[in-house]
């Protein structure tokens, strides 16, 4: 049996399961469940047109298109209440059928600004946003998108793949069936380098694409907003939050590069905003004891993990459970917005 055919047959497997947890009335109940013990939170990252979807280098479990987002909201207005970050604790009490949902975004990519801002101010949806505030305006700023770069002008090489991957001191396990490592291998051993080591290799990478190539210049469509944007937003009651100064890997650093990374930037959160900032996200999801402390005595009041789960009562304030969203939990077989694969992935799996 052929790869593709057994892709297909899978997929076929999928859908008849979906199918049948929704005409068995699971999902409804799932819904009703959850809707009855917290609220949900919801992280997203990027939203962007078919144009701009083919075109960038951020990972897929990053992406939704633009008129799945918009069907999702249409689906989420009709179906749960939208809260504010600050709304929660008024509805944990509240035992009705409908769903509470909180939508958040990580990083603080341009197209929250050109693509998601106007759908939400058009149908009163709030928003909070946590950014980098270090990596703010500029093309390109994070690694994974530079490394999928890289990756995209090799893939169809099997010698270049094995440079990357010798670079990157990647030991595999076995490959992706065409003889190589595969994209997700090489992007899970390049999340475990140390940072300074991670550049290292991303430069030789570069160097090894020739002709000074480089991917933070080849596609304007990976360019996070700018402050400009930032304060137009808060004007118009975005809530912004901080997702570290750099975007690095908390747990991987030592005390006091986490309390600098927290510390910078709240403080510059505050002074371009002129307001005060309180609430973080983990960069990747990735916390500890010791992270947590140290977010809590930087004075920050909430704390959002990348882990699914619902923001309750007894909920450690500084762990706080999300959601992460994206195309693949939220279209269907048409290409939209399906609300039983939404009800599935993310109310069912969430309990």
């Amino acid at each position: 049996m052929s790869s593709s055919l057994k892709l297909k047959l899978r997929y076929a497997a999928k859908w008849g399961w979906l199918l049948s947890l929704y005409a068995s009335g699971q999902l409804r109940r799932a819904r009703k469940r959850l809707a009855q013990r917290g609220v949900l939170v919801l992280t997203f990252h990027r939203v962007l047109d078919d144009a701009e979807f083919a075109a960038t280098f951020s990972p897929q479990g990053m992406l939704v298109r633009r008129r799945t987002f918009e069907g999702f909201l249409k689906y989420a207005a009709e179906n749960c209440h939208i809260l504010g970050i600050d709304e929660h604790e008024a509805y944990w009490d509240d035992k009705s059928c409908c769903p509470k949902i909180v939508v958040t975004f990580d990083d603080g990519w341009d197209d929250n600004a050109r693509n998601v801002f106007p759908i939400a101010q058009k149908n009163q949806i709030p928003l909070t946003i946590f950014i980098v505030s270090g990596k703010l305006d500029q093309a390109s700023p994070f690694w994974p998108e530079r490394f999928t770069g890289l990756w995209r002008n090799s893939e169809n090489s099997p010698e270049r793949i094995h440079q990357l991957a010798s670079l990157a001191g990647f030991a595999p396990s076995g490959t992706n069936g065409n003889g190589h490592p595969s994209y997700e291998d090489l992007l899970t051993r390049m999340k475990q380098l140390p940072p300074d080591e991670r550049e290292s290799v991303l430069s030789k990478m570069a160097e090894t694409m020739g002709s000074g190539f480089s991917p933070a210049t080849q596609n304007a469509v990976d360019r996070t907003m700018s402050w400009a944007e930032v304060n137009e937003m808060a004007r118009a009651k975005v809530t912004f939050g901080s997702h570290t100064q750099t975007h690095p890997i908390l747990p991987q650093l030592p005390v006091d590069s986490v309390q600098h990374e927290l510390m910078e930037s709240k403080i510059t959160i505050e002074q371009k905003l002129g307001k005060r900032c309180d609430l973080f996200s983990y960069p990747n999801g990735d916390s500890s004891k010791e992270v947590r402390e140290e977010v809590m005595r930087s004075g920050y009041r909430f704390a959002f993990l990348n882990s699914p789960g619902l923001w309750t009562r007894e909920c450690d304030p500084f762990s706080i459970p999300r959601v992460n969203v994206w195309e693949g939990k939220l279209a269907g077989p048409s290409g939209k917005f399906s609300k039983i694969l939404f009800e599935y992935a993310v109310f069912y799996k969430s309990l």
